[in-house]
């Protein structure tokens, strides 16, 4: 009996996750422009995430949150776009203008962006794969947020 409900639970867990890598990997813009052009060929809102190499929360949700079966499925509702606008050292990219263009205040900085590049939504805080995809989807109750 154990050995058929640990089967099910296998399966059910199997059939949940495989859809979104059946599909393949989530492909992630790096230029808004770029984003802007794929979001209106594909009929979806980008989702934009501002981050700098020295932010320790950056790394965190870039490797334990995007990569989650949860936050993949989530993301194939979106052109998603992943911006550096600082090295390690502070020194500034090629995307750091995207800093005073969207009004960052912290990092990570996610955002919901329509076709043409206009805000949404916004936050900047680190998220677990459950909250990060409530962000997408636009029920996550930030009231309660720091």
């Amino acid at each position: 009996m154990k050995r058929l409900v640990s089967t099910a639970l296998v399966l059910g867990l199997a059939a949940a996750v495989l859809p979104a890598f059946a599909q393949g990997p989530i492909t992630w813009e790096h230029n808004l422009e770029a984003a802007k052009a794929r979001a209106k060929k594909e009929h979806k809102q980008i989702f934009m995430d501002i981050y700098t190499d020295w932010c320790g929360w950056c790394t965190k949700m870039r490797k334990d949150t995007f990569p989650t079966p949860e936050a993949q499925a989530a993301l194939r509702n979106f052109v998603p776009l992943s911006v550096c606008t600082q090295l390690k050292d502070g020194t500034p990219t090629e995307n750091k203008p995207l800093e005073k263009q969207f009004g960052v205040t912290g990092f990570p900085s996610l955002y919901i962006l329509d076709e043409n590049g206009k805000t949404v939504r916004s936050l900047a805080s680190y998220l677990p794969p459950k909250e990060f995809t409530q962000f997408l989807d636009g029920t996550l109750d930030t009231s309660k947020m720091d």
